[in-house]
């Protein structure tokens, strides 16, 4: 059985996937068709998309780590961090396709605010 659009990562995602979820699919995706955004990576390329997301996920665990009022930075953090990092970093070891460099990486435990 497929995985429903809502549940893949950001990187599993197809043309298909975007269309059936009626979002607006990267240009890559459109010449791709069929492929996931991942097949459409080579190695550093899927290297600098985890690191960028790992940067923006610590920027936004910082901000809110230092807020007084952490509500709207807390729902942010879940958002980065269960929306799209641990997805991706998921199907890309479950493809056997995660840099090297995040293959001890814990997101999950790496940014929890309840330290």
């Amino acid at each position: 059985m497929a995985k429903d659009p809502h549940d893949k990562a950001n990187l599993e995602m197809t043309l298909e996937d975007h269309l059936a979820l009626g979002s607006t699919p990267l240009q890559v995706l459109r010449n791709n068709p069929g492929k996931t955004l991942a097949e459409t990576m080579n190695d550093a390329e899927l290297s600098a998309f985890i690191r960028r997301e790992v940067e923006m996920v610590a920027e936004v665990f910082e901000r809110a780590k230092r807020s007084g009022d952490q509500r709207d930075n807390e729902t942010l953090l879940r958002i980065a961090l269960d929306g799209f990092l641990v997805r991706n970093i998921a199907y890309l070891r479950e493809i056997g396709r995660l840099p090297t460099e995040f293959a001890d990486l814990d997101p999950v435990a790496r940014f929890a605010l309840d330290e």
